[in-house]
């Protein structure tokens, strides 16, 4: 009995101190709101209610699409804005439709799909 409990515990500190450092790596990618600049606030601003509660994972790539977004020439930037206010515009039905179609699609598919469109 006594050899149990001392492998249950020599397991339980080697459990914890294997996710330590998994758990301090998600806690450093965690971005607080109060820390982005003001331009990451700005654009992310429909977000700012629920950022704290978002998984760090989405946090980050939030804010790397942010930053892809940013280096785009302006016009590039204009036509993702117009792209994006036209998916908006259409019905809750017809946009479930389309991102469904989307996550159906093959690598390939997406990629032929993004070189047509690609101005």
């Amino acid at each position: 009995m006594r050899v149990t409990f001392k492998f249950r515990f020599t397991g339980w500190v080697l459990g914890l101190l294997l996710l330590t450092p998994v758990m301090v790596m998600a806690e450093q990618q965690s971005v607080p709101w109060n820390t982005l600049s003001e331009t990451e606030q700005d654009v992310l601003k429909p977000f700012a209610k629920r950022w704290k509660a978002m998984p760090p994972e989405q946090r980050k790539a939030m804010r790397e699409r942010h930053e892809r977004f940013r280096k785009l020439p302006p016009e590039q930037q204009q036509r993702l804005c117009e792209r994006r206010q036209w998916f908006q515009e259409l019905p809750q039905e017809r946009r479930e439709a389309l991102r469904n179609k989307w996550r159906t699609m093959s690598p390939g598919e997406r990629k032929r799909f993004r070189d047509k469109h690609r101005p």
